[in-house]
């Protein structure tokens, strides 16, 4: 959900402080930078984090959880691709 399409980055930092999860955000946030470099809005949501102490080990899931990954394309062959997932206006 945080990577929603037309969620405003002051408003979700805005919200990761004042429910004290800036950490989570903070995570999400750099995976999102890791697997969409072109998306500006993590680093603009990073930006307006607090800096703060990442998540124990094992408290969130491993960061490909994020991102539908592919590992073989037709007439390519092996070819890791990558996309974050986001959640979809329903069809109904």
């Amino acid at each position: 959900m945080l990577g929603a399409i037309g969620n405003d980055p002051a408003v979700a930092a805005k919200l990761a402080i004042w429910e004290r999860s800036e950490a989570v955000v903070r995570f999400v946030a750099e995976c999102g930078r890791k697997f969409e470099p072109e998306n500006t809005c993590w680093v603009d949501l990073l930006d307006r984090l607090p800096a703060c102490s990442a998540p124990k080990d094992g408290v969130m899931p491993h960061p490909t959880r994020f991102v539908a990954m592919s590992g073989y394309e037709r007439g390519v062959g092996k070819k890791i691709t990558t996309q974050w997932q986001r959640p979809q206006r329903s069809a109904a």
